[in-house]
């Protein structure tokens, strides 16, 4: 099952990967919301091989993740594989300069299930595919208007 969304951002390029690869703030973001991630190796920066491992709260219920950058290129991609509970997840952010001022942020998840609990967690979420979509279109506009806010402030 695959789920996409796309934002338009009007800042530099460089500014909005910049943004969106920010990890100390989006596992802030997880970790208020109730998951518990570790960096595995300590890692500072972003790059193909660095990952996570903890617990995260799907469908109510404390799942066991395993997370790595499996493809990482400055400014253009970003792919994030996990396995959470019995599903594999892949999560990719492509980074687009449309103009020297506007950036185009893509991002697509996609969810295997390999077992039978997951496909039925799978099964609820096609029900919920208009929620699920919303958040994730509701996550890349609240990280878009954050990155747009900071660009205007450093334009003074």
């Amino acid at each position: 099952m695959k789920f996409k969304a796309t934002e338009d951002i009007d800042a530099p390029l460089e500014l909005v990967f910049e943004w969106f690869c920010d990890f100390t703030q989006i596992e802030a973001d997880l970790t208020g919301r109730g998951a518990k991630l570790v960096r595995e190796g300590g890692w500072l920066q972003p790059r193909k091989g660095t990952g996570w491992s903890g617990e995260i709260k799907l469908r109510g219920r404390a799942r066991p993740v395993s997370s790595q950058i499996t493809n990482f290129i400055h400014e253009e991609v970003m792919v994030i594989e996990s396995q959470i509970g019995g599903m594999q997840t892949i999560y990719e952010l492509r980074f687009q300069g449309i103009n020297p001022q506007m950036s185009r942020v893509s991002a697509t998840l996609e969810l295997k299930p390999t077992t039978l609990s997951a496909r039925l967690v799978i099964q609820s979420l096609k029900l919920a595919r208009g929620r699920v979509l919303q958040r994730m279109t509701g996550y890349l506009v609240r990280r878009g208007n954050e990155v747009e806010a900071e660009y205007r402030a450093s334009l003074g």
